[in-house]
């Protein structure tokens, strides 16, 4: 054990400069000076116990002494990474500090230098990096090569808790996974968004844009806010919107409007994320309005609504609805127009130009029924149409019973046409077959009026009376007509 405190000394040397390597590459120029002087001051008490236990207490006093200047450093760091790292990082740097000097005191009685050499060193090696391959199988890396130095530092900041936030996007929300603190700066960072193929996310501090995260892993920075997620594939979004007609009558329709990011003419493809323009949702996201006094309550569920949508609808559809009256609306005066299909073409012709310059690409579009938001302006507007039907089915059964009159009087007039005509024409053959009595005449006129009774039968009806009548009436001047016929005695 006397031949220890050189080992210590260069041991501590050593761990020193390693420190001082490792905080630049964590933490630049301060993170060096912090893990130096703590393992300066580590070592250091380390060394001192160790010469104080050999002077006072021989070997044995030399591994009291060793044991108690490990352990008080290790409580020591352990308090010290609470108060400037937070979290829970003391019990981790505490348990590396413990373990470290653990190892090389067993590489030191496995073989002194040489097992120092050959134990300790190559366990310190393997232990790093082993850990430093093994981040990167943990998380879903797009570019594992790129990203695995922000992988191995993610890992380290978790078990530390000096994390920044990590996010999952699932379907158009973001999930906070594991909370974290974006404004801790020492042995803080980075924290990470996970998003699917179908999603992306925008990023920004507040005060610039930091970029989109790509589908899969993206490592955020410090003060990064809450990332905005971005859904890829088709929307579809339905609102309500309240206009006023050209009469000035307060209407309300349902709107639909389907939509995407625009993808610059790609196609998704199977096995690859879906196809996107950046400056696109830049655009899109860049554009979106901010609501004045909102809450002020953390929030991290961001559903992706794209407000620019129903904004810009809004005002085409009630700039649409504004050019027509209600009656045209409801009940259009030429058959061959349907303002509601009108409304709805130019709603979608409107759409896609006006949400060009925001990156999002209208896909279509369509209205419900245009309904009056007063309920007495639609019992009024039935009582008018009740009105105005009541009032043709008069005129209808007016013009019916007309012409039912006049197809009457012409029945009539052409019957006493016909009469006229039957009479004359027996007035007539008489008149040619010679003088007859006034019985004759009466019987032949009987026998004329039988034949058009017969004849307008099928045409108008008659009373069954009538016909008795007649065969009554003939048979009295066929039995009266020999009597008036006899030579007077």
């Amino acid at each position: 054990m006397q031949s220890a405190i050189p080992i210590e000394l260069v041991v501590a040397g050593v761990t020193i400069l390693a420190s001082v390597v490792l905080g630049y590459m964590s933490q630049g120029g301060l993170g060096a000076f912090l893990l130096g002087i703590g393992s300066f001051f580590a070592s250091a008490l380390c060394v001192a116990g160790t010469w104080l236990g050999l002077r006072y207490g021989g070997n044995s006093g030399g591994w009291i002494g060793l044991t108690i200047g490990i352990l008080v450093s290790g409580a020591l760091a352990w308090r010290a990474a609470n108060k400037v790292a937070r979290g829970h990082s003391g019990p981790f740097v505490s348990g590396l500090w413990i373990g470290y000097c653990a190892l090389c005191i067993f590489g030191y009685l496995a073989g002194s230098w040489l097992g120092l050499l050959v134990i300790t060193l190559p366990c310190l090696v393997l232990f790093w990096i082993g850990l430093y391959r093994i981040a990167a199988y943990i998380l879903p890396l797009s570019d594992a090569k790129k990203q695995r130095p922000n992988a191995f530092r993610s890992l380290l900041t978790f078990t530390m808790g000096t994390n920044y936030p990590l996010y999952v996007a699932t379907e158009g929300k973001l999930e906070e996974r594991v909370p974290g603190n974006v404004y801790r700066q020492f042995f803080a960072g980075p924290g990470l968004i996970i998003t699917r193929a179908d999603q992306t996310a925008y990023r920004t501090d507040g005060v610039k844009v930091l970029g989109i995260a790509e589908p899969g892993v993206t490592f955020t920075k410090v003060f990064e806010l809450p990332p905005q997620v971005v859904d890829l594939r088709p929307q579809l979004q339905s609102f309500t919107v309240q206009a006023l007609t050209k009469d000035g009558i307060p209407v309300q329709v349902l709107i639909f409007i389907p939509f995407q990011i625009q993808r610059g003419g790609q196609e998704p493809e199977l096995g690859k994320p879906y196809p996107f323009r950046r400056r696109a949702i830049l655009e899109a996201m860049a554009r979106r309005p901010v609501e004045r006094g909102a809450s002020d309550e953390d929030t991290y569920e961001h559903e992706w609504n794209v407000d620019l949508v129903p904004i810009v609808a809004t005002r085409v559809v009630q700039d649409l609805i504004s050019h027509y009256k209600v009656d045209e609306l409801c009940a259009a005066d030429d058959p061959s127009r349907d303002p509601r299909m009108e409304i709805v073409v130019q709603l979608r012709a409107a759409m896609k130009k006006e949400m060009v310059p925001f990156g999002i690409k209208v896909l279509g579009g369509g209205i419900s029924n245009l309904i009056a938001r007063d309920d007495s302006i639609v019992a009024r507007r039935v009582e008018n149409w009740r009105t105005e039907w009541v009032s043709e089915m008069l005129v209808q059964l007016s013009a019916g019973d007309v012409e039912r009159k006049r197809q009457i009087e012409q029945a009539r007039a052409e019957a006493e046409a016909s009469v006229v005509l039957k009479l004359g024409q027996v007035v007539e053959k008489c008149l040619c077959d010679g003088p007859g009595t006034q019985a004759a005449l009466a019987l032949r006129f009987v026998d004329c009026l039988g034949e058009i009774v017969s004849e307008t039968e099928t045409q108008w009806p008659l009373p069954e009376t009538l016909k008795a009548t007649l065969n009554q009436l003939r048979g009295k001047l066929v039995a009266e007509t020999p009597k008036l016929n006899a030579p007077k005695g």
